[in-house]
């Protein structure tokens, strides 16, 4: 099975432990362009949207190594382009940042980003100088499966993840490996996991 295949039910079910999920109408988008098609999509049938606070859904966190993963929900995902697309304090627009990025969520301020021409999802990491980032999925769904399945085999592990060296067992690190491996290729799971520092 390839990442192509990857569904959105495969997408929710891999995201379901870690809050509410509900379709999220284009109405819900305040960018001052048009929402993506992909986008569209992601947030109608998995829609990521976490607990109901006073101001809004606060969006999903996942846990993993680290920092979290976070997914924010339709109606914070314009906002959150602050510090990627424009300068958070002056409002002024970035320049290395392409015309066709929109971060989709991040982990410690590392953003996972779909890339509007391919539909693809790049991953960087911050504080770099400049943004180059790399293809990590295929597209949102295949980013959601991944993204849970690593949550969900965190909190299986819990501490026991890590060594006496504070560094990832192998037998998680493997296990992870293989789990992604039933909806991606080997190597492409093995490029997944280590990436993320698995």
């Amino acid at each position: 099975m390839t990442a192509s295949s990857i569904s959105s039910e495969d997408a929710r079910d891999a995201l379901a432990p870690f809050g509410a999920l509900q379709a999220q109408p284009a109405s819900d988008w305040t960018g001052d362009r048009p929402l993506h098609p992909s986008l569209l999509r992601f947030y109608e049938e998995v829609g990521p949207y976490g607990k109901h606070r006073p101001h809004g859904p606060e969006g999903l966190e996942i846990p993993t190594l680290g920092n979290p993963f976070w997914l924010p929900p339709l109606s914070g995902l314009w906002a959150f382009q602050a510090g990627y697309r424009w300068d958070g304090r002056s409002g002024a627009r970035i320049p290395d940042w392409q015309e066709e990025w929109l971060v989709v969520g991040d982990q410690g301020g590392d953003p996972f980003i779909l890339d509007e021409a391919s539909g693809q999802i790049l991953h960087d990491r911050q504080g770099r100088g400049s943004w180059a980032p790399l293809r990590l999925f295929d597209d949102l769904f295949a980013m959601g499966f991944a993204l849970g399945t690593i949550g969900r085999l965190h909190e299986e592990a819990g501490e026991d993840v890590y060594n006496e060296d504070f560094e990832v067992r192998p037998e998680w690190a493997s296990e992870l490996r293989a789990r992604l491996g039933r909806r991606f290729a080997a190597a492409e799971a093995d490029a997944i996991a280590t990436r993320l520092e698995w």
